[in-house]
């Protein structure tokens, strides 16, 4: 299975009349076409999904 990995994180929003605030996330894409959105829940969860992200990515350079 050939993996693409995007990572984004958008900027706080500067209008005074809505407060939002930053959800880090990825999304996999898979060669199969299948999309994955996956959203941390905390820094927990984003420190665990940057983990998962590189410990994938060196095992396919190993592969």
């Amino acid at each position: 299975m050939n993996l693409k990995i995007k990572s984004s994180i958008s900027q706080k929003n500067t209008n005074s009349f809505v407060n939002t605030r930053l959800i880090p996330g990825t999304e996999i894409n898979s060669s199969e076409g299948l999309r994955i959105t996956a959203l941390a829940k905390n820094r927990v969860g984003w420190a665990n999904m940057c983990r998962l992200l590189t410990q994938g990515k060196l095992e396919k350079r190993f592969v």
